[in-house]
This record gives C-alpha cells, sequence and structure tokens, in this order.
C-alpha cells in the first residue's frame, strides 16, 4: 500500500514500463482513500490462472454478451426482463482464466462483476446493439457468445420527456433488428454461440429449433426452457451441427462446459 501520488510519480511509472517491456506482468492496484492499494487476492489468483494458462483458449479473443437490453418507453421508463446476466458473466470469467483474452457486454443491473474483466455496459437495447458492432469492428475476435437477454419488441415511438402518469399510456410495438443475424451477415468468418430460451415447448421441440439454428449458419446454441429452471438449478442443452454436445445442470456448469468445446474447437482448427 502506498499513496497514489507515489504511485504516480513518474520514475515508479517509468520503472513499471520498463519491467513489463522485459516480459514481466504487472498486476495493477486497486485505489481508494488516496491509497493505491495491493490488488485483491481473487484479482491476483486471476491473473496467475489466466497468464500460466495452457488451455487452448489461451491468447483466444473471446466476445461475451450478457444481461438485458431494455427498450425505452420515455425518459424515465423502460421495459426489460427478469435476466441479469450471471450466465454471462460467469463465461466471460471462465474464458479468462482459461487464459482468453475476453470483452464482456454487459447490461445495468448492478451485478457485481470481477475487477480484472474488460467490461462494457449497455443501458438499453440501442446501446447495446452499438456495444456489439463496435467492438467487432475495433478487432478480429475467435469466438462470439451471445447470451444477452436481447429484446424482440419496441415501441414505435418513445415519448419526450416523462409521461404523465395521470394519463392512460398506449403502446404500439415493433420488431427490434435481430442483432445475431445481423451479425452473422457482416462478420461470417465470426464462430458464433447464440443462446435460445423457450417456454411451454417439450425438450424435442426445444432441441428441434435449436438445431434449425444451428442449420441455419450458427455453429452453436445453448438451448434452455422456462421449464428447466428449478431454484439454482438451471438445466440447458449444448447444440451444435453433430446433435447435442452436453447436458450441464447450473449455470458454472454450463460456462465450464461450453468453454471445454470450444476449447477443442479451437484445437481442432
Amino acid at each position: 500500500c502506498m499513496h497514489e501520488s507515489l504511485y504516480n510519480n513518474p520514475f515508479l511509472q517509468e520503472n513499471l514500463t520498463r519491467a513489463e517491456s522485459y516480459g514481466l506482468k504487472i498486476i495493477p492496484p486497486r485505489f481508494g482513500e488516496g491509497k493505491a492499494k495491493i490488488a485483491r487476492l481473487e484479482t491476483i489468483v486471476a491473473g496467475l490462472s489466466h497468464d500460466l494458462s495452457e488451455d487452448p483458449l489461451r491468447g483466444k479473443k473471446i466476445l461475451v454478451t450478457a444481461g438485458p437490453t431494455p427498450v425505452k418507453i420515455d425518459a424515465v421508463r423502460k421495459i426489460t426482463n427478469k435476466f441479469r446476466g450471471t450466465l454471462g458473466k460467469f463465461i466471460a470469467q471462465e474464458a479468462y482464466l482459461r487464459g482468453a483474452e475476453v470483452k464482456l457486454l454487459l447490461g445495468e443491473t448492478g451485478m457485481p462483476v470481477p475487477e480484472y474483466l474488460d467490461v462494457q455496459y449497455h443501458s438499453d437495447f440501442d446501446q447495446y446493439y452499438q456495444n456489439v458492432f463496435s467492438a467487432l469492428a475495433e478487432q478480429k475476435y475467435d469466438f462470439g457468445i451471445f447470451s444477452a437477454a436481447v429484446a424482440d419488441f419496441k415501441p414505435k415511438e418513445v415519448y419526450a420527456g416523462k409521461f404523465p402518469s395521470e394519463e392512460e399510456l398506449h403502446l404500439d410495438f415493433e420488431h427490434t433488428p435481430k442483432v445475431i443475424r445481423e451479425v452473422r451477415e457482416r462478420f461470417p468468418e465470426l464462430y458464433m454461440v447464440t443462446f435460445k430460451f423457450e417456454q411451454g415447448v417439450s425438450k424435442e421441440e426445444l432441441l428441434g429449433i435449436a438445431q434449425e439454428r444451428v442449420l441455419s449458419g450458427f455453429q452453436m446454441v445453448v438451448a434452455n426452457r422456462g421449464e428447466d429452471y428449478v431454484g439454482e438449478k438451471h438445466g440447458a442443452y449444448i447444440v451444435g451441427k453433430e446433435g447435442v454436445l452436453a447436458q450441464p445442470e447450473g449455470k458454472k456448469e454450463i460456462a465450464r462446459e461450453l468453454l471445454e468445446i470450444l476449447g477443442r474447437e479451437s484445437w481442432e482448427n
């Protein structure tokens, strides 16, 4: 722990830069109360795992999207869904620990995220849309994992200001742009993992829907049903061109199984 002004001293910064040029990994401190404090133990351990990993995903660039993408009604009201992005966060963490270079696009739900992850937040659908295509334009990703709970509809008109609470509100909706379809068209070489949530369908119907998506040009689909949520249990089917590749239960298990499969794909390719 040192005073922040000492950490920012140009002589110290010059030495840190020189150390990095020699191949040393510098885990930066966390700042608070005017001091540069040693990084949290979780961050140090994650950094060691990331840099020492021998996993096939080491060095691979992975984009992960997660959380809701609300649509605006007026300047203060939005329509959203119940999903917070926990699964996407676990996927991003697991990928980072395996040595991948990860960027996480996450809806603003207040969910805590490890400080070692590169996170960019979106507050609504329009910002999510912009963040996705900006990230893909900035660099080439090896994998895109699209677990965000993307809004399917939005109001045709957004009220300017705050709609008066005394008046009746009537909304007309239209479809939002299908982000994953547009990504597929604009970035045909990107390996895409998409997610499909259904309710009121059988397991066979769910797998049929997932297989149709794979056949339409997406390499992998993680499919699940509302009926598969029982408390903390979160069952899912990971579907590829060969059929069901895994049936993990639990969000951390889904993240691990998915990245194991992507690691094998990376090794084979």
